[in-house]
């Protein structure tokens, strides 16, 4: 059986941000590509893969859960991967009235009590 080695470029932590760097790796002789593909189920990799040869990728497309899918010659799913793509905004403003009102916000969401 086929495994598949994901490893990203920030290892503290579990989820991937978009544009993050990666490789995958697959174990296995008989996968001749791997296939990457969003939380909405497109595929923006698909790339020729030999045994123990990282592939070099960079994680984008819908936010959520992305697959990769290693495949043997004929197109066959030989082993898959599950990973988290979770981006992360932030909205700064060093003066005036936003960043009166993100503080504001901030502090009304930390006194909210967890359901």
């Amino acid at each position: 059986m086929a495994t598949i080695t994901l490893t990203k470029k920030n290892a503290g932590t579990s989820d991937w941000r978009p544009l993050e760097g990666g490789t995958i790796t697959v174990d296995d002789g008989r996968a001749a590509r791997v296939v990457v593909a969003d939380a909405a189920r497109r595929p923006y990799v698909d790339r020729r893969v030999q045994p123990g040869r990282a592939v070099r990728f960079k994680a984008r497309g819908t936010a959520g859960v992305h697959k990769v899918t290693a495949v043997d010659a004929e197109g066959y799913e030989m082993a898959s991967a599950l990973f988290t793509l979770r981006p992360e905004t932030t909205i700064r403003c060093a003066r005036g009235r936003l960043d009166e009102a993100v503080h504001r916000g901030a502090a009304l969401h930390r006194r909210r009590p967890a359901l």
